[in-house]
C-alpha cells in the first residue's frame, strides 16, 4: 500500500513556513484583539486558529474538497463522473443526500484520522490505477443538499463546509441564481475565491447561447460578492462535458498540496478584513483637546492660583512703594522671620498649588470619549480604563510643575522710583 507521504513530502517540508506563519499571524490577531474587539470575533479568532491546527495535525498529504450545493444540482452525479466509478448514489436513487458521502481517491492510511476528524462515516474508496489515478490524494465530500427542509442536514452541510480545503459548489442553470448560495453562503466567501469553484452542471439542457448567458450572468453574481476571481466551468456529468477539465483544476490543487494552507490564509485574511471593519479610520480618533485643557485647568484650580498670585503681586508693590516709616517697620519684621519681605508678603498671599485626581479623571475620561465612541465596546472600556490609570500619574506631573513655578513677584523698577517719590 503506497503512502502519499513518500511522494509529496518535500511539498509539505515547503509548506510548513506557510503554515507557521499563518498561525503565528492568527495568534498575534487573537492575541491583540482579546479585549479591543467584540468578543464573538475574538472567540471565531480562537477557533478558527484550533480548527487550524487540528486540521493539519491529521493529513497535510490530502486535499479535502466539499462538494455543495442544492436539490437537483447533480452533486453525486458530478463526484461520480469527477472520479470515474459510481460511489455515491445519485438521481432517483437518493433524491436528497441527507448525509455526507466520503469518497477517497489513492490509499493511505491516514485519511481514517482526517475523516473521523471531520465526522464523515460513509465512506468509499477508489485504489490506485481505477478511475483518476490524477486525484491520488483528494477525499472528495457529497453534502447534504444546502436547500434542504431538515435542519440537520443544513448543520452537517455548514460544518463540513468550515472545514474544507477546497470547495465546489455545483449549480442548476434553473436555480443558479438562489439567493440562499449567493446571499447566504458566496456572501461570507470574499477572501476564499483562491478555495471556491463554482460548476454550472446540466450544461447540456441549454443552447450554446443560453449556456453563455447563463455563465456570464452567474459571473456577474459571484463579481457583486467579491468573487470575480472564482474558478467557473460548465459540466455535464452524465455526457461528461466539461467533467475533464474540472477535474484537470481539482488535480492540480491536488497535487500542490497547497490547499489546505489557501484555506488557512484566506480564513486569516477574512478575520484580519473583519477586525479591521470594526475600528474606525485612526483620522477620526481624535481626542476632545479642548476639554482635556479645561480639566487640567480646573483640577489645578488655575482660577485660585491666578488671582492669589495677583494679589501676591499686589501685596508686593504696594509694600514696595509704601512710605519709608512703611517699609522700615516691615524690613524689620521680615528681618526678624529670616527672609525678605517682598517674599514673604507674596507668598502669605498665595493659595498652596493642588491637584484635584478626581476632577483630572473626570476629564481625561470626557476627552476621550468622542474616540472611544467610535471604537468596539471591548476597545472603548479599555481606553476608558487607561484614562482612568493616567490620572494618577498625570496629576503627579502637574504637581511637579506648578512646584517648579516662580510663584514670587519680581521687584519692578518703577516700585522704587515711587518709593523714592513717596519718601521725598
Amino acid at each position: 500500500m503506497r503512502r502519499l507521504g513518500s511522494s509529496s513530502s518535500g511539498v509539505a517540508t515547503r509548506g510548513t513556513s506557510d503554515v507557521d506563519t499563518g498561525l503565528e499571524t492568527l495568534e498575534a490577531l487573537h492575541r491583540l484583539g482579546a479585549g479591543r474587539l467584540p468578543p464573538t470575533l475574538v472567540d471565531e479568532m480562537a477557533h478558527v486558529q484550533g480548527r487550524a491546527r487540528e486540521r493539519l495535525a491529521r493529513s497535510r498529504d490530502h486535499v479535502v474538497i466539499a462538494v455543495a450545493g442544492g436539490t437537483g444540482s447533480g452533486k453525486s452525479s458530478l463526484v461520480n463522473a469527477l472520479v470515474g466509478e459510481e460511489v455515491s448514489a445519485p438521481g432517483v436513487r437518493r433524491p436528497t443526500t441527507d448525509h455526507a458521502v466520503a469518497v477517497t481517491v489513492g490509499e493511505d492510511d491516514r485519511v481514517a484520522a482526517l475523516l473521523d476528524w471531520l465526522q464523515v462515516f460513509e465512506r468509499r474508496s477508489v485504489p490506485d490505477g481505477r478511475g483518476r489515478s490524477d486525484l491520488d490524494g483528494a477525499v472528495l465530500l457529497d453534502l447534504p443538499d444546502m436547500d434542504s427542509v431538515v435542519q440537520d442536514h443544513w448543520a452537517v452541510a455548514e460544518r463540513l463546509i468550515e472545514r474544507c480545503d477546497l470547495l465546489l459548489w455545483v449549480v442548476d442553470p434553473l436555480k443558479y441564481a438562489h439567493a440562499l448560495a449567493h446571499e447566504g453562503y458566496f456572501a461570507r466567501l470574499a477572501h476564499h475565491a483562491e478555495v471556491l469553484m463554482v460548476a454550472l452542471n446540466h450544461a447540456d439542457r441549454l443552447t450554446p447561447s443560453d449556456r453563455d448567458a447563463c455563465l456570464e450572468h452567474l459571473r456577474e453574481l459571484l463579481g457583486r460578492q467579491g468573487l470575480q476571481a472564482v474558478e467557473l466551468l460548465a459540466t455535464d456529468a452524465v455526457g461528461g462535458e466539461g467533467v475533464s477539465r474540472l477535474a484537470e483544476r481539482i488535480a492540480a490543487r491536488v497535487r500542490e498540496r497547497r490547499a489546505p494552507l489557501e484555506r488557512l490564509r484566506a480564513d486569516v485574511t477574512e478575520l484580519i478584513s473583519r477586525s479591521a471593519a470594526c475600528l474606525p479610520d485612526p483620522e477620526r480618533l481624535e481626542l476632545d483637546g479642548e476639554r482635556l485643557v479645561t480639566a487640567q485647568r480646573q483640577a489645578v484650580n488655575e482660577a485660585e492660583l491666578l488671582a492669589g498670585a495677583a494679589g501676591a503681586y499686589r501685596q508686593a508693590g504696594m509694600r514696595a512703594v509704601a512710605s519709608p516709616l512703611k517699609r522700615l517697620l516691615g524690613a524689620l519684621f521680615s528681618g526678624l522671620r529670616g527672609r525678605p519681605a517682598v517674599t514673604a508678603v507674596a507668598t502669605s498671599a498665595l493659595p498652596r498649588p493642588k491637584v484635584a485626581e478626581p476632577l483630572l479623571r473626570d476629564g481625561l475620561l470626557q476627552a476621550i470619549e468622542p474616540a472611544a465612541a467610535r471604537l468596539p465596546e471591548p476597545a472603548a472600556e479599555r481606553l476608558r480604563s487607561l484614562a482612568v490609570t493616567a490620572a494618577v500619574p498625570r496629576a503627579g506631573e502637574l504637581r511637579g510643575r506648578l512646584g517648579e513655578l516662580a510663584w514670587s513677584p519680581r521687584p519692578r523698577l518703577w516700585w522704587r522710583g515711587v518709593g523714592a517719590l513717596r519718601g521725598a
